[in-house]
């Protein structure tokens, strides 16, 4: 049975109050989140993911231009990268121009967490792992966890004696 990567969470707010309900939810326990403060750090942490990822860009009354600019430029990733926007219930009246800068879902409350992570587990189950070496696919199957960070071993090679 071939397990999927871990999903990448990128996540770019003021207070950390998204975050925070974002790690409480047992099931984001395997993924890696990374927690941004401006949107300009955005760009920067898409490229350095290697996998499935979802970008959570919280939309204020200011910076509002800077956080949708931000959910434009998260195109960029391709298809492996997945915009949602999240705010304060006061902004609901933004969600059309929210989704229209590229998110593809809206939130208004820390309550509604479990949506983002359904999606974000919808989204990683859409893209295709990445190519593993012979190597990769061996150790990933074998029943003990430590084989997946087994060293390498140094091959030896055997002389006929003539």
């Amino acid at each position: 049975m071939r397990t999927s990567p871990k999903l990448h969470w990128i996540i770019c707010e003021r207070a950390g109050k998204w975050s925070a309900a974002l790690r409480r939810d047992a099931a984001v326990g395997e993924s890696n989140v990374v927690e941004l403060r401006h949107p300009d750090e955005l760009a920067a942490a898409i490229a350095a993911t290697p996998w499935a990822t979802v970008v959570v860009v919280e939309l204020r009354r200011d910076g509002l231009a800077a956080a949708l600019d931000a959910l434009a430029d998260v195109e960029r990733g391709g298809p492996r990268v997945l915009a949602v926007a999240v705010a304060e219930r006061e902004l609901q009246e933004i969600e059309l121009t929210a989704r229209e800068a590229g998110a593809v879902h809206f939130v208004t409350s820390p309550r509604r967490i479990a949506e983002l992570i359904q999606l974000g587990e919808r989204h990683r189950a859409r893209v295709p792992a990445p190519a593993q070496t012979l190597r990769e696919r061996a150790l990933a199957q074998l029943p003990w966890s430590d084989a997946r960070t087994m060293p390498e071993l140094p091959v030896h090679k055997i002389e006929p004696k003539l």
